[in-house]
Order: C-alpha cells, then structure tokens, then sequence
C-alpha cells in the first residue's frame, strides 16, 4: 500500500491511472489537479489551471501523454511531456464531466455556459483526440442537459445521464446510449436511478450502474424492459464513487464510512471490504491491467495497493 499526500488537508472526489499506470493523478474542488509517479511516490506536476474551479473528472489518454481534466472554467489537455496546457472549448463554459474513449480515438463531454438553464446553451460534444496534439471538434449535440458520460468499451457508443429539466418535465431524468461517430441517440433508459451522480459500463458492455447517494442501481441492458437492480449502502452512510474492475467481475464503490466496497457482479453481494484511517473516500479507480487500485479520500491522501483477487 503506497498513499500519496497533498500539502494540506482536500478532496480527492475524482481519481485516475496513466494507461501504463505509471501516472496516478487526483483532483476535486478548488485545487489543481496532482499528478503523481507511482513508483517513487514523487508528485511530478500540479496543473495550476484548475485552482478555484471544481474540477468534476479527469481522464489520461490511453496512449499518449496527455491528462484531461472537466471543471468549471472548461476543459483542459495537459502534455506531462511538455508541459503544454491548452483549452479544447471556450472559456467560460462549465465542462460538466468528460470521457475518453478506451481505444484512444475520442473525447465526450458535456458541457454549458456557466449560470444557465437554457437548453440552447448545454451540449454534449466530441472531440476527435485520435491526434491528441491537434484535437478536432467532430460534432456537437446541442439542447441536452446532459452532466453525465461514460464510454463503453469497444469506443462506439456512449452512455449520458440527463439531470432534470424543468422547461420540458415530460423528459425526466433518464439515460441515452450514443453512438459515438454521430451522437444519435439509439437507446434510452427511464424509472429509478436515472436521476444519477455518476455512471459507469462493465467490460462487456452488457450492464450499466449508476450511483446516487445512497443507492447503486443496476441496469441489465440485454434486459431493456427490467427493472434495474437496487443496492444500498450500510447504515446511512452516502456512495461517493463506483468504478468497474477491468475484468467485468467486480464493481468498487466508495462511501461515506470511509470504505472501499468490491461487489461481485455475479451475486451482486460485497465479496471484500477495504479500510484505511486515511479519512472518508470519494472516489475509486483501477489501473488498465487490474493489478492496482486508487480511492482518493477528503483528508488530501490517494491510498493506491495491490488487489489479489
């Protein structure tokens, strides 16, 4: 177990591997984004861009070295060879939350101008970081109030969960599957745990989970019309952070009781628990070959060990 510290006491509510988990970086709200090596335990840079801004998610490139990172000033690409910093859309719009593509070809963000509610003012949109040195707007999809997105595996399609908009309520909270060249939408998912905090695909593609703050719900899409499966936290305590282990057996989820929870997709039951005295965990991630895990807590430490599963 290696735990990584900041200079003074923070929230780690999103953390992520380098694709050769070289890299570990954290970030949450109004500090910059740290990035770490994981074999010396050495903090290599901070990415003073995002001071004051809450920074919602950030995402290496799968195989390049370029960290992304959404927040409320936009979003931002960072070279951690060259230190270049640049914006991928304009100042001023609030990058809700970002996902890359597993395969390394693009980037989905949802975005807005800061303090509206106007349709005509959120979008999703994709970049095309195949070239992540000269990134391209490939499309936009304006009028969706969008502050969720997860890729599924395979890179084409992705997931969006919609917050609820109260110029059109007949919509209601719900989940739409995109395909990832056009942004059509070809599938959508209503009823509990639609209204969620975060989203997350299992490897295969075949299940969905979304967490809200006492609930982890899910979604069996090769079940279109079933309910999703409802798992609740111990005690009262709040999830704070899901991730899928790569090899589709185990979903990790952060809380509140200052655990790390690994449920076995098979039973749907908590096989192992995880516990640190290192604060309340916000956030879980696992390196690309399933050997590691990361959970950032909200003392300003990203507790990072081996999993023997």
């Amino acid at each position: 177990m290696i735990v990584f510290k900041y200079s003074r006491k923070r929230q780690f509510t999103t953390v992520a591997f380098g694709h050769d988990a070289i890299q570990i970086a954290g970030g949450g709200p109004s500090e910059p984004v740290s990035i770490w090596e994981f074999v010396t335990g050495a903090e290599m840079y901070r990415v003073e861009r995002v001071v004051a801004h809450p920074t919602q998610s950030i995402a290496f490139h799968p195989g390049a070295p370029w960290l992304y990172a959404a927040a409320s000033y936009g979003l931002t690409a960072f070279n951690m060879e060259t230190g270049d910093l640049r914006e991928l859309w304009d100042h001023e719009e609030f990058a809700q939350n970002l996902t890359v593509d597993p395969t390394g070809h693009r980037l989905v963000g949802a975005r807005h101008k800061l303090w509206t509610n106007q349709r005509e003012l959120r979008w999703l949109t994709c970049v095309d970081i195949t070239n992540p040195g000269k990134p391209v707007r490939e499309w936009d999809r304006n009028g969706e109030f969008a502050n969720l997105v997860a890729f599924f595996p395979d890179g084409t399609r992705f997931a969006a969960g919609h917050a609820y908009d109260y110029r059109a309520p007949e919509n209601g909270p719900r989940i739409t599957i995109h395909m990832a060249d056009t942004g059509e939408v070809v599938r959508t998912l209503r009823g509990e745990g639609t209204d969620a905090e975060q989203l997350a695909v299992s490897l295969r593609g075949e299940t969905l989970v979304t967490r809200t703050n006492r609930r982890l719900y899910v979604f069996d899409l090769a079940r279109p019309t079933a309910p999703p499966r409802e798992l609740k936290n111990d005690g009262k305590k709040h999830f704070t952070g899901i991730a899928f282990h790569p090899s589709g057996r185990y979903l990790a989820a952060t809380s509140n009781d200052a655990t790390v929870k690994l449920y076995d997709t098979t039973s749907w039951q908590v096989a192992k628990t995880f516990t640190w005295d290192i604060g309340r965990m916000r956030s879980i991630a696992f390196s690309p070959d399933g050997t590691l895990a990361a959970a950032g807590s909200d003392t300003g430490k990203v507790v990072v060990w081996d999993l023997d599963l």
